[in-house]
């Protein structure tokens, strides 16, 4: 027998991957994508994806749930798209960590490309050499980057940062104080003194809508707002109205609600923003590969007895 039989419903190709480095006496066993609570009864382990991915859930915990399962780890890093009682569990794990570094890259990528004026200043030709000369050139030496959140897409941000000589406040749940550099700060400070603001927030219904009319309104209107959280963090009717008022510098949002926005959306072709197709996550190579290895890990310390890595907490929705 096995020493752990894990449910799933990954797609084949990923499901061979997991497989690949799984310790030994570790088994996968498949469930329906449009039944994944049909859990077979010698498993004690799930691994599932999210809803957005075309799992079916279904609103109310099936009975019996959670039958003999003891841990339930989610692939993704956000679990604001599962139902609650899917972490009804002794163990609940997400994929936090995996793709903090290149998410935060991302994000300084998206600042420094508007102070830059990327790709606005590349030229093809000689006629607008000297007249792009002319055009100011920003930097964010001496800028101020503010952080919503401050798990590790935030502290990666800022460790990313500081050393182009930017400062650093950040808003998060835990309060005000210092970590070296990095100063924490009251939301309503963060908003008035960033230069760009990054969201790296979870959605919880405190974060839902945290940017609209009253929140957009504290804002210097040369900001630039960057979101690589969630769509749903976002009044988009709001920035939009800020955006067009001149209120707003620039938005760059790698996500939306819904995703994807439906075709003719206004922030598609709006001069003021740039819409990227939730890739922030990318880094190049076999993606899955970090949360693999991060499944394995937790494999190995769930056999041991160990604590997981990643946990889930519950009554803070992540």
């Amino acid at each position: 027998m096995p020493d752990v039989v894990i449910a799933h419903h990954l797609p084949d190709g990923i499901a061979a991957q997991l497989a690949a480095v799984l310790p030994p006496g570790a088994q996968l066993v498949r469930t329906p994508k449009d039944a994944s609570w049909q859990i077979p009864e010698e498993a004690t382990v799930m691994v599932c994806l999210p809803p957005h991915a075309g799992v079916y859930f279904p609103k109310e915990a099936p009975e019996g749930w959670p039958f003999g399962l003891r841990w339930v780890q989610a692939v993704s890093t956000g679990i604001d798209d599962y139902p609650r009682w899917v972490f009804g569990v002794e163990h609940a794990t997400c994929g936090r960590g995996t793709q903090s570094a290149a998410i935060a890259e991302y994000a300084v990528a998206s600042i420094l490309a508007l102070e830059k004026n990327f790709p606005e200043v590349w030229i093809d030709d000689p006629e607008p050499w000297y007249p792009m000369q002319q055009k100011p050139i920003g930097t964010i030496e001496g800028k101020t980057i503010g952080v919503i959140g401050y798990g590790t897409i935030g502290q990666g941000v800022a460790r990313r940062v500081l050393p182009f000589g930017a400062s650093v406040v950040v808003n998060r749940r835990s309060g005000a104080g210092r970590d070296g550099d990095v100063e924490f700060a009251p939301l309503d400070e963060v908003l008035a003194r960033a230069d760009h603001l990054v969201l790296a927030a979870p959605l919880t219904p405190q974060t839902r809508h945290l940017i609209r009319r009253e929140t957009l309104a504290k804002m210097k209107p040369e900001a630039h707002l960057v979101n690589v959280a969630r769509g749903g963090m976002v009044d988009q009717d709001a920035l939009i109205e800020a955006l067009d008022a001149g209120r707003l510098r620039f938005a760059t949002l790698d996500v939306t609600d819904p995703e994807p926005l439906p075709k003719g959306h206004p922030l598609y072709a709006h001069p003021r923003a740039r819409v990227t197709p939730h890739v922030s996550w990318g880094k190049g190579g076999n993606p899955f590969d970090a949360i693999g290895a991060l499944i394995a890990e937790n494999v190995r310390r769930f056999l041991d007895g160990r604590e997981l890595l990643s946990p889930i907490d519950r009554e803070a929705g992540y």
